[in-house]
């Protein structure tokens, strides 16, 4: 049986004020959040009923899972394990599947068929429904080692960043993957496009959160976090922050600079992804 939490034991849900944030009949930014918490030296995933308040532990069989990524229909979800790997299930948490081992940074194609992840220091695309094949190697390993990627929403273009092996500051860059050219964004990291995919929530240093055109342009700084997520109408973002001795789930309009604390519940909280409506 699964583990149904409430949100009262667990967790601090502030379920009017994120209401009333935008006014009285505001829409909910998302139904569902999910994100991994980490404790007892061990990470477990949970999904968050955002009306609510319910927390739902993702996969209660397994010893240690983290960073939830749901696929853009909303029926599976990749994420890491601690057998080391990326590991693909459905939403009930059954026929799951290695995909690839000692992988980072997965992101889901927008059609739901591909995952692009960094493996050593090159970027590889992996066909879901041909686990066996060998994956495509989008970008070869050279003298940049490769930390992140996030596919854009129409699916042609490609977000990633580099670091020289050399002591040197992470860059973004965007990859056209029609001509396979190349072009460098901003300096930062953790890229993350907006659904619309006109802009690009990124990292600076000392876990700034910043949002800069996706075309190139002036940035703007959001936030103190990390681990951000767009939610699914392109208004918020979740992040973690840390606070003292804990690592809270927050959540942030960006026009307007509002916040809401989703979860403080004194344990360290990390990886937002939202599920898809």
């Amino acid at each position: 049986m699964r583990c149904i939490l409430l949100a009262l034991s667990i967790s601090l849900l502030l379920l009017f004020p994120i209401v009333g944030a935008m006014g009285v009949g505001a829409a909910f930014p998302g139904d569902e959040l999910t994100f991994h918490v980490y404790r007892a030296n061990q990470y477990d995933i949970y999904t968050l009923d955002v009306r609510s308040g319910i927390q739902r532990k993702l996969f209660p069989h397994l010893v240690s899972s983290a960073y939830p990524l749901w696929s853009p229909d909303g029926e599976r979800v990749a994420f890491s394990a601690r057998q080391p790997g990326l590991y693909l299930a459905d939403a009930a948490g059954s026929q799951m599947q290695l995909l690839s081992e000692m992988v980072t940074s997965p992101t889901w194609s927008p059609d739901g068929t591909r995952i692009a992840y960094v493996r050593g220091r090159a970027i590889y695309m992996r066909d879901i429904h041909a686990p066996d094949r060998e994956p495509d190697m989008l970008r070869p390993a050279g003298l940049q080692n490769y930390y992140a990627v996030d596919w854009s929403p129409d699916g042609r273009r490609m977000a990633y960043v580099t670091m020289p092996q050399s002591v040197g500051v992470p860059n973004i860059h965007i990859l056209d993957l029609d001509t396979g050219d190349s072009t460098w964004l901003v300096a930062g990291e953790s890229p993350e496009w907006s659904p619309d995919g006109t802009r690009i929530a990124y990292l600076i240093s000392q876990h700034r959160i910043m949002v800069i055109p996706s075309q190139g342009g002036a940035p703007t700084y959001i936030a103190d976090g990390f681990d951000q997520a767009w939610s699914p109408d392109g208004q918020w973002l979740a992040f973690s922050r840390q606070r003292s001795f804990t690592i809270e789930l927050i959540l942030r309009h960006v026009a307007s600079g509002k916040e809401i604390t989703l979860v403080g519940n004194g344990q360290a909280i990390f990886g937002a992804n939202w599920r898809p409506r």
